[in-house]
């Protein structure tokens, strides 16, 4: 009688603690699971999107759990390019030249996202080469620091991508920047990854796989262009998907390559940093103590990188090697009236030597804290008085979508993200670890 006691009272409690687990998970992700485990959380207002299984399941949970997102940002982007001269036409035109480079995993990933949202298979196409075709001089930059350049000894890897915040949903008046979100990956073939992306795309911003690489990019922009190739944020989550080391990363960016960006690598394993400097035809690749970086206006600094919009490397840019030295304030002035066009570089050289500046003084000292708080002082012009009445004035690195500072290898990241038109440095800080995210489930 008593076995029998015990064996009920066991039986009890486990489904206790079964209907408290359901009940704790439901508070926490408060939406429907789609096809397994994927869901939607939210911590201090980021949303976050859990996905896993196969390319065309991840798609589909996306499309499903994002539907009202993906309608409105795609009708931004979509308006948006519009504006430029470009139409949901000509997007196509260029997906039809780059889908024979892509490969056929993704193209069932647009399969599931188009499924899931109930909208046509070309209008996410369309969506993942937006970024050929609408090919601007948007503000971006990043560093990183390792070794004796920290106080650990760790690798921080950092980053600011810059679009103008005023891009909205034409019918909603809802801002773009605020539809911005983590995705935490797990896929049946290949690694986990968390990375930085928007409804219904599978192109990334900026991301960390499970084997501690992280890659972000800046723009760059240059004549040498294709649309036969793979859209650069498509690259990117092919790294996170795939590269197990640095070098498998250099693989997959230098393939299929369409226009000018500069692509910072890290690997938290050894750690090491690379930069890639790169259009359609070229490639260049450097880290710290190469010659590369002691071209105006960067000089080597022990164990950093550093990369705004531009490239080092002038043969690259198809620049002589004055361009830079020539681009002055009063060169600044006339080229925002369409003067001195080829000088347009006095504003980019400024960030990046503020910026280097910067990271110069704080060398040896650096740990998560101060690398995001480092990036933030300089976007506010806290740094230097002339640098700061510029970004007031002109506002060219103050659009900042999100800014993140992150240590592969602990997984630990800050983040914050531009919120209704207001730039990324100027909202709460977010902390999330890779870990922590990666092994949580419904």
């Amino acid at each position: 009688m008593n076995k029998k006691i015990s064996i009920i009272c066991i039986c009890f409690l486990f489904i206790s603690i079964s209907v408290n687990a359901t009940n704790l998970n439901y508070k926490k992700s408060n939406k429907e699971i789609v096809m397994g485990y994927s869901y939607i959380e939210e911590i201090n207002g980021v949303k976050i999107l859990h996905v896993n299984g196969s390319f065309y399941e991840m798609g589909y949970q996306q499309g499903s759990l994002l539907k009202e997102d993906i309608n409105r940002s795609y009708n931004c982007w979509f308006n948006s390019v519009k504006k430029s001269g470009v139409t949901k036409k000509d997007l196509l035109d260029i997906w039809n030249q780059s889908k024979d480079y892509i490969p056929e995993c993704y193209k069932q990933e647009i399969q599931g996202i188009a499924d899931g949202a109930n909208i046509a298979y070309e209008e996410v196409a369309a969506i993942a080469v937006v970024g050929i075709g609408i090919y601007t001089s948007n503000k971006c930059s990043f560093f990183s620091l390792w070794g004796n350049a920290t106080k650990d000894g760790k690798l921080y890897h950092v980053h600011s991508s810059d679009w103008s915040l005023n891009l909205k949903d034409p019918y909603t008046d809802t801002y773009e920047c605020n539809r911005q979100l983590v995705i935490v990956r797990k896929p049946d073939i290949g690694y986990d990854s968390v990375s930085i992306s928007l409804p219904g795309c599978i192109n990334v911003e900026q991301g960390i796989n499970e084997r501690k690489i992280v890659i972000s990019y800046t723009n760059v922009l240059t004549d040498d262009y294709s649309k036969k190739g793979v859209p650069m944020g498509l690259r990117q989550r092919m790294v996170l998907d795939n590269a197990d080391t640095y070098l498998d990363a250099i693989d997959i960016m230098n393939q299929n390559k369409v226009c000018g960006k500069n692509f910072l690598i890290s690997d938290g394993k050894i750690p090491l940093s690379i930069v890639i400097e790169q259009d359609a035809n070229d490639s260049c690749i450097s880290t710290w103590d190469d010659d590369l970086e002691d071209i105006y206006p960067s000089k080597k600094i022990n164990n950093v990188l550093r990369r705004s919009n531009f490239f080092l490397n002038y043969s690259i840019s198809g620049l002589d090697d004055n361009c830079y030295k020539k681009s002055t304030f009063l060169r600044f002035i006339l080229n925002i009236f369409g003067f001195n066009i080829k000088y347009r570089y006095y504003y980019t050289m400024l960030h990046f030597k503020v910026l280097s500046k910067e990271v110069e003084k704080n060398w040896g000292n650096f740990d998560l804290n101060l690398s995001i708080g480092v990036l933030r002082n300089v976007y506010s012009g806290k740094t230097k008085l002339f640098y700061g009445l510029i970004q007031k004035f002109f506002h060219g690195y103050t659009n900042s979508w999100y800014q993140i500072a992150c240590c592969p290898e602990t997984g630990d990241m800050i983040l914050s993200f531009a919120k209704d038109g207001n730039t990324a440095f100027k909202q709460e800080l977010n902390r999330l670890n890779y870990n922590d995210l990666t092994n949580s489930y419904i």
